[in-house]
């Protein structure tokens, strides 16, 4: 009997339960369905404290997107429109998220803010960041909770500094600039085509250099798409004891470039002179044209050089004849470091029968820098060099007779240097550095009458470089 007594009274205590269920979940799901748009900014506000997005991961799945389009269909609303349009923009469809969220706006919905913070983010991966610019900007101006404020913030301040410098491929200077070098220090082989195979073994064949450097330059057209600028170099090298070394380089350019949005092309035609010991040996005529492209923290180039050499003094005769080469450089700066690579081909086909010095190779450098702060740095750099000799007329004189050595002549060269700068005021700059030069041979003293063409070099000198 108390069996049939519990089952007799289970039914209607089942009833009732369920009736206080239904009503229970009828309540939640009005407040739910009221305060969804709530706990949805909430949930944004929140999220933007711990720097993450709802929906905003780096990618989306098939079914969750289909999930989050399929509520929006049934439902509408404009928190399920904002959510569809994170579904987009995490699968990659950028240009229909912006049109989700623009819905949004258009709505007057209370994720309005949100959604015109996330239709900039969206402009943004377009590649319409003057548009996003544009948005932020005015969405700056709202009275917006603090920390959406710091993001649209940061925001506005990235994009600035990418629009100043994505306008040109350099920065525009003022119209006259004067730079001036002066250099002085020990070099412990600068005699390095001496005749005498045993001055590089000598212990006294060092000597003080002396450097300096003079270059101007005049803007003659200046503007977003287009430049044009004139410069001129006057470089001079001499030593206190071997005065017959000293060597004076003059060379004037004019640059002419023109912008395509992140891509420059120039062509800088050139004139140089070289004289040695005040006597004019060597004019070459050339012209120089580049493309570089302007990267987000960096620049890329590459360009291709012709020139002419006309030499001026008998003894010179042998450089008469083209000069070509190929080259490509690479610059890139993050945070406090900065890395510069360079690659060169060259061929110097020279026309002298009797002493015929054409050449050609290649060489690679790279150089890193660290910034500790805006006046203080260091940089190291490698430089290596290959030089091979077409052919060689030389000769060798045993004391009885004359002959041709049929010997190719291949040099190596590597450069180690290392540098430490530091900015003394504007301006002004001051550098020590340090350069290691080894080059190797397959022409020694001992077998031609040239001079050995093996050697060392150490070079310490203090710089100067001083910018009006």
């Amino acid at each position: 009997m108390n069996s049939f007594g519990i089952s007799a009274h289970l039914p209607i205590n089942i009833c009732k339960i369920k009736k206080q269920i239904k009503a229970k979940l009828i309540i939640h799901a009005v407040i739910l369905k009221r305060y969804t748009w709530f706990f949805s900014v909430v949930l944004l506000v929140s999220s933007s404290i711990w720097g993450f997005h709802p929906l905003m991961a780096e990618t989306m799945s098939q079914a969750e997107f289909l999930k989050y389009k399929k509520k929006y269909i049934k439902t509408k609303s404009n928190i399920d429109l904002f959510n569809y349009a994170n579904a987009l923009y995490m699968r990659g469809q950028y240009n229909l998220a912006y049109k989700g969220y623009r819905l949004v706006v258009t709505r007057n919905s209370k994720l309005e803010t949100f959604a015109r913070y996330y239709m900039s983010l969206a402009l943004i991966k377009m590649d319409k960041s003057k548009q996003a610019l544009d948005l932020l900007t005015k969405l700056a101006q709202d009275d917006l909770k603090p920390n959406l404020r710091k993001n649209v913030t940061a925001k506005i301040k990235a994009l600035s500094k990418q629009k100043k410098s994505e306008t040109k491929v350099y920065v525009k200077r003022k119209r006259f600039n004067l730079l001036t070098d002066l250099s002085f220090g020990y070099n412990t082989n600068p005699e390095l085509n001496s005749d005498d195979e045993n001055s590089f073994d000598d212990e006294d064949a060092g000597d003080m250099e002396y450097k300096g450097m003079l270059n101007a330059s005049y803007w003659l057209y200046d503007s977003l798409k287009f430049d044009s600028k004139l410069a001129a170099t006057m470089t001079y090298l001499s030593y206190t004891e071997k005065q017959d070394l000293t060597n004076m380089l003059l060379s004037t350019n004019i640059a002419t470039a023109g912008y395509i949005g992140l891509y420059r092309f120039r062509i800088t035609p050139a004139y140089t002179q070289e004289y040695n010991d005040g006597e004019l040996i060597l004019s070459n005529v050339s012209s120089n044209f580049d493309i570089a492209r302007k990267l987000p923290k960096g620049l890329i180039s590459l360009g291709v050089n012709f020139g002419m050499n006309s030499p001026m003094a008998d003894e010179f005769n042998y450089l008469e004849g083209e000069r070509f080469f190929v080259y490509s450089d690479f610059s890139y700066k993050f945070k406090k470091t900065a890395l510069y690579l360079y690659a060169e081909y060259f061929d110097n086909s020279y026309i002298d029968e009797v002493q015929n010095e054409s050449n050609n190779g290649y060489q690679l450098s790279a150089k890193f820098k660290y910034y500790f702060n805006k006046s203080f740095s260091v940089e190291t750099g490698y430089r290596y060099k290959v030089r091979k000799y077409n052919e060689s007329n030389l000769f060798f004189d045993d004391g009885t007779r004359t002959f041709s050595l049929n010997l190719a002549r291949e040099d190596e060269l590597s450069q180690l240097d290392l540098a430490i700068n530091y900015n003394l005021y504007k301006g002004m700059d001051m550098s020590l550095i340090l350069s290691q030069i080894e080059n190797k041979s397959t022409f020694d003293s001992i077998f031609t009458d040239v001079g050995d063409k093996n050697y060392e070099l150490l070079n310490v000198k203090l710089n100067f470089g001083f910018y009006f």
